[in-house]
């Protein structure tokens, strides 16, 4: 797994692995060591309030700024994707201009996080990512419990209300709304659509 390249991340490590099948569609079996804690939702958005100590928070930080300075060519810049679809959703009222990529977990919702002890999980989505991608994820997936999204909001205050996290809010919003049309997340479109209202005004 590409992954073991990323140091300074709490995180699975894969000990071996096995792959077997077809060229053109291959199976991989890989064994990694055991995370002990948790998952923080069964659900990807969190439907309900997290006691997590500061020190979780902290560390959650840390991991995603190392992780932001991982060098690698995994993952797309795809500019013109970024700009279709907010162009689509909110018209030019947003600049959809991307002023930096980082490297980004990529799927970083309440599932993918464990606790007590923090650890980030499920790592297929990983690579270069518009700046602020995963901490307005993690905003964004918080909508329903007020007290938490605003412990996410302060742990990463620095990067959301930037121009850039309020790009990324807006696109995260994009994926999830297109979710909902497939059937997905039905219950959370209101809050997607009430927090885009609210970042939109700030602009």
């Amino acid at each position: 797994m590409d992954s073991t390249s990323i140091t300074g991340v709490p995180k699975p490590v894969v000990l071996d692995m096995y792959e077997w099948g077809e060229q053109n569609y291959r199976n991989r079996a890989e064994l990694m060591t055991l995370v002990t804690g948790r998952r923080c939702s069964v659900t990807p958005e969190l439907r309900g309030e997290l006691d997590l100590p500061d020190q979780w928070w902290s560390d959650l930080r840390n991991a995603l700024d190392t992780l932001a300075q991982h060098t690698t060519d995994r993952g797309k810049r795809n500019q013109d994707l970024v700009s279709r679809r907010l162009l689509a959703f909110f018209g030019s009222s947003v600049d959809p201009t991307v002023t930096q990529w980082e490297t980004a977990h990529g799927d970083l919702n309440w599932t993918n996080l464990t606790q007590p002890d923090l650890a980030l999980l499920d790592w297929e989505s990983w690579g270069r990512k518009m700046i602020g991608y995963d901490a307005a994820t993690l905003y964004v997936l918080t909508l329903r419990a007020p007290d938490t999204a605003r412990k996410v909001h302060d742990t990463f205050a620095d990067i959301v209300d930037s121009p850039d996290g309020v790009r990324a809010q807006l696109y995260v919003i994009v994926r999830y709304l297109k979710r909902v049309e497939l059937g997905d997340f039905a219950d959370y479109a209101d809050r997607l659509h009430r927090h885009a209202r609210t970042l939109l005004d700030r602009l």
